[in-house]
């Protein structure tokens, strides 16, 4: 398994990733609603960037075990 800072690395860089460039999705339905919960549209209609802030606070509303 990953130690802490480890985790913390393999994080930032998905956060980064998320947020610019952004990730490709093919479902516009999808597109929407992440642009409606704070998302900002990408380099194409299908390319969305997910703010760090909105990917905190998906995680905190998650289940935590």
């Amino acid at each position: 398994m990953f130690d802490q800072a480890a985790a913390e690395t393999i994080h930032k860089a998905s956060v980064a990733l998320l947020s610019d460039p952004g990730i490709k999705l093919e479902h516009d339905a999808i597109v929407e609603r992440l642009i409606a919960h704070g998302a900002k549209p990408g380099t194409s209609s299908q390319v969305v960037r997910i703010p760090a802030e909105l990917i905190d606070e998906c995680l905190d509303s998650a289940p935590h075990t």
